[in-house]
């Protein structure tokens, strides 16, 4: 028994042992060495069947489009947040052209069980934030979950291509985000309006009878100088015949004010990097987005 539980107790520490942690320096852009490649997959975590379907659809997106990719599916990473290795590993590696800015960084890794985008700030209008999260939570996280590693990688890759390709997400859930948008807008309107009705009557309402029956009868000038108009406004209830008088202040332009021009808004653009390998120094912020399963 003894001698039992000491070797499951040594297969266990060869295993931590032998696992590799990752930094981004050790992952190879396999895309440097064959232009048809994408993926870099050390560990075999993904089958060979899935890391192809994967570089084919990149492929497809470069020769259309001109977007670059690298796809990291890894164990354990250091650093451990994915964010930081994920934009590391960009610009290390210096993924898109460095006049466009048009890269694109994947990486799975099971052991963080995270998955990370991180786009150039050229592909930051077609894939914004909100839509790379979108594609992680209804195409990957639920074979992740399951530690479907190939399915939830390639569903991602079509559904990435696919956005890529046609230079925007077209889903039907879009519509119902769409309508969301239109009934809270519709509510805010309603809001205001209520609010408006409330503030009006309240105007309106007689101190002496609590009728909202005031109507203005009469209105005189206090001053008027400066810019700034005081005025007397007198109304009277048709209930009850209470007569009531408020202050008014309205502020107008006195019309001496000066013009002068305002200040200039330009810029320029400095050059891209190096042109190196079939990667072209493509620049990263912080776009993107990042999720766990």
């Amino acid at each position: 028994m003894r001698k039992t539980l000491v070797s499951v107790i040594l297969v266990l520490l060869c295993g931590f042992i032998s696992a590799k942690v990752y930094k981004p320096a050790d992952i190879t852009p396999v895309h440097l060495q064959d232009q048809g490649r994408y993926t870099s997959n050390p560990d075999g975590i993904l089958s060979d069947q899935a890391v192809t379907r994967i570089d084919a659809a990149f492929r497809t997106v470069e020769d259309s489009t001109g977007i670059q990719t690298l796809v990291a599916v890894v164990g354990e990473i250091d650093p451990d947040d994915c964010f930081e290795f994920t934009h590391q590993l960009a610009e290390k590696v210096g993924v898109g052209r460095s006049s466009s800015n048009n890269g694109l960084v994947i990486l799975l890794s099971t052991g963080e069980r995270c998955v990370q985008f991180a786009t150039g700030y050229g592909i930051e209008g077609v894939l914004p934030d909100a839509i790379c999260k979108r594609v992680q939570e209804r195409y990957m996280n639920p074979h992740f979950a399951n530690g479907e590693w190939d399915e939830g990688m390639i569903a991602g890759a079509e559904a990435l291509k696919e956005i890529l390709l046609k230079g925007e997400y077209d889903d039907d859930d879009d519509d119902l985000a769409d309508t969301s948008v239109l009934y809270v807008f519709l509510g805010i309107l309603l809001l205001i309006t209520g609010l408006v009705i409330a503030m009006y009557r309240k105007s309106r309402k007689c101190p002496k009878c609590g009728k909202i029956a005031l109507k203005q009868v009469s209105i005189s000038t206090i001053s008027n100088h400066n810019g700034v108009k005081k005025e007397l406004l007198t109304f009277k209830c048709s209930h009850c015949g209470f007569i009531t008088s408020r202050n008014r202040t309205s502020y107008y332009s006195t019309g001496t004010g000066s013009h002068g021009s305002g200040p200039h808004i330009g810029g320029s653009f400095g050059g891209g990097g190096h042109m190196g390998g079939s990667y072209g120094g493509g620049h990263f912020g912080g776009g993107g987005a990042g999720s766990r399963f």
